[in-house]
């Protein structure tokens, strides 16, 4: 995953990898516990599992706006993975709102490269992380 996107923070329902998303929030919901002092849930997150998975940048907590912006890329993988590119119509009927997502940002993206104000989070963070996917800036849309 983190090859993939760039970073450990797994979304509880990732398309690309269901078993993974459920696996972290286990993982969180045990690390939660240990925090608010319920010592029984040590046997499944040792300290030396947690200092590994900091290591590795795992993040304890998803905020929401993360969380639908991974989720979002889960789907984008999936579409390339179907079609062979990312180019997703705004019309895509398996998924309409990830068309519509697609060609939200790419409007953000032009506003974002003329240091205009996007309606979506264009961080360069995200560009890098969706360009390595294969998403297409700029260009016509392909159909599926």
């Amino acid at each position: 995953f983190r090859d993939e996107f760039g970073h450990c923070n797994v979304p509880q329902k990732c398309t690309a990898n269901p078993s993974l998303g459920t696996w972290c929030k286990v993982i969180r919901s045990a690390y939660s516990k240990l925090q608010n002092g319920l010592t029984n849930h040590s046997r499944a997150l040792s300290q030396d599992r947690i200092a590994r998975l900091e290591e590795i940048g795992f993040q304890w907590r998803c905020s929401m706006n993360v969380d639908s912006f991974d989720r979002r890329c889960c789907d984008l993988v999936d579409f390339k993975k179907e079609f062979g590119h990312c180019n997703v119509p705004i019309n895509y009927p398996e998924n309409q709102s990830l068309g519509t997502w697609c060609k939200a940002l790419r409007t953000s993206y032009n506003k974002f490269q003329r240091g205009e104000k996007t309606n979506y989070n264009v961080s360069d963070d995200r560009i890098e992380r969706l360009t390595k996917i294969g998403f297409r800036w700029q260009g016509a849309v392909a159909s599926s």
